[in-house]
This record gives structure tokens, C-alpha cells and sequence, in this order.
């Protein structure tokens, strides 16, 4: 069955004794969410002011959605050669030197050869840049030392500026993940699953196209994702299917292809309060639709 634009592999089928007939994941047995509940998308510099985008840059129009379930009410920031979360304000001295240690391993995976680190003294920031030329268990390994300015230094932060040079983060959820740019085919896709219970529940999704020429250190596209859902519920009516349910039945899935060279599955609910049997195409399912499945008696 498709679902917000993707194939579902497995789909599950439960009817109630109200008459409906819900729709789930049965892969992760959560339920669907055909809301995609994305706000527009806006292009802010780092103090926060509107940029104007450039046609054919950052987030590719449409692209952008929520998947199978809701995800948390937050702002969700995609930003260029942006500060990776933890990774800012750590400290740091000349005796490491080219060294710039990091001990918590999670953020260590976020660093990338390429990256950029930025070096502080007591007086504040020394305003170089320093590229990342490997990572090591230990932390983040640099080409050149720092210049006699930066000492002794203090603190240091490190920013995306590898090929993945856009930081992806939700202001409740946290990090992300990261992407680069892209075009046309060649469009950088963007994937997180939501967990809960070790299992995946709502899936972010989006394709980076190019950067935008006004694209600046900090600078980011940002969006909101509301906490709602539309689940997947397709009522079986008796005005149209011309049958009483009251109980649910046993659900049976065939594939039609095999013998009419049907595009699309069917699912088969008994309802033996009713006396008949409904036929659902799994392949129309829809936000909101309206069951005209056809009911046998």
C-alpha cells in the first residue's frame, strides 16, 4: 500500500465494533500519519532576520514531510556550516596540541575531516579557523597549530564544513543528523526516524538542493512540526455498502494481481454480525476518504 508517497511493505488491517476499519504500520505497530503537519519553510540569517531564497536552493519544495506517525510540536533548523551540538565550548589547552579532545562519544561521531574548529583564549574568541585533517578515538585531529594568538588557549568549538555542511536539529529533540548540497538528481536526501521503545515511530524526511548564494555561517532554514495526527481510518458504511456491522471479523489479504493483473491489493473483513463480507482496494487509501468498498452477503 502507498502511504505520504512511499510503499508500505507490510500494512495492518484491524476492524472495530464500531464499523471502521484501521490502518497501521505493522512493521513497527504504530499508526499511520497522513497529516504532514510542515509549516512553510523560512530562510534566516544567525541574528534571525528573513533572507530571501533563491530558486533551486536549500530544501527542495514539497519535499519536506512527516511520515507514519506524529512527531514532537518543535522548530526543526537545517544550518549552514552551523556549530554541531555538542561540540561548542569544550575545553581545550596548548599542551594538546594539535589535538582538540572530546569525551563524549556520541558527539564525537558528528565530527567530519573537513570540519572547522574555532579556537578561544580568556579574552574571547581568537577568530581563526582550523580544519579538521582526521578523528581519532580521542577527538579531533587539525593540520596546523594555532596561531601564537589563540595562546593559551581555552575553549573551542567545531563547525560543519565538510561536504555535509548543513547541521540538522530540533529544538526539543536535539541533534539530528547531516546533510549536504545538492541538484536535480543529484538532490542530498535527508532521513530520521523518531524513536520510541527502540522502535521507529514518525520519519522526518527531506532532499537538499544547492546553497543559496546568500548562505552564511549560522544562517539556516527552519520549520515547525505540529503535534497532530490524521490516522488512517476508512469507515465502513452501511448507506453505501449496504451492510450492518456491529462486530469485527477476520481479515484476509489477497493479492489480485496474480489472477486479473490488478495494480493494487485487496483485504477481505468478514463481519459475521452482518452476515457479509468487505472488499478494501488498499491502493486508494487516502486522507479522510470515504469507504465505497463493495460488501458481499
Amino acid at each position: 500500500a502507498a502511504q505520504g508517497g512511499a510503499v508500505q511493505p507490510l500494512v495492518g488491517v484491524v476492524t472495530t465494533s464500531s464499523g471502521a476499519i484501521e490502518l497501521f504500520d505493522a512493521d513497527s505497530l504504530v499508526p499511520y500519519n497522513l497529516a504532514n503537519p510542515i509549516q512553510a519553510v523560512r530562510f534566516l540569517s544567525a541574528d534571525g532576520s528573513v533572507i530571501s531564497r533563491t530558486d533551486g536552493t536549500g530544501p527542495r519544495a514539497g519535499s519536506v514531510r512527516i511520515e507514519r506517525a506524529a512527531a514532537p510540536d518543535e522548530d526543526i533548523s537545517i544550518m549552514f556550516q552551523g556549530v554541531v551540538p555538542g561540540l561548542d565550548g569544550l575545553a581545550t589547552s596548548d599542551a594538546d596540541g594539535l589535538l582538540f579532545k572530546v569525551g563524549a562519544a556520541d558527539a564525537l561521531t558528528r565530527i567530519e575531516v573537513g570540519d572547522q574548529v574555532y579556537v578561544s583564549t580568556a579574552a574571547g574568541d581568537c577568530g581563526v579557523a582550523l580544519t579538521v585533517s582526521s578523528v581519532t578515538t580521542d577527538g579531533a585531529l587539525v593540520g596546523s597549530p594555532p596561531p601564537a594568538a589563540c595562546s593559551p588557549r581555552t575553549l573551542f568549538s567545531v563547525r560543519a564544513a565538510s561536504a555535509r555542511h548543513y547541521v540538522v536539529s530540533g529544538a526539543t529533540t536535539g541533534y539530528l543528523g547531516r546533510v549536504g548540497a545538492g541538484a536535480g538528481d543529484l538532490g542530498q536526501p535527508f532521513v530520521y526516524a523518531y524513536l520510541s521503545g527502540g522502535m521507529p515511530t514518525a520519519v522526518l524526511s527531506f532532499t537538499m538542493d544547492a546553497d543559496d548564494p546568500g548562505a552564511l555561517p549560522g544562517s539556516a532554514y527552519v520549520f515547525h512540526t505540529a503535534f497532530t495526527a490524521l490516522a488512517t481510518s476508512i469507515p465502513a458504511n452501511p448507506s453505501t455498502q449496504v451492510c450492518t456491522t456491529t462486530l469485527p471479523g477476520t481479515v484476509i489479504w489477497a493479492n489480485p494481481a496474480l489472477a486479473t493483473g490488478a495494480s493494487a491489493p485487496r483485504a477481505y473483513i468478514a463481519y459475521p454480525s452482518a452476515n457479509g463480507v468487505l472488499e478494501l482496494d488498499l491502493g486508494t487509501v487516502t486522507a479522510a476518504s470515504t469507504s465505497i468498498a463493495p460488501c458481499y452477503r
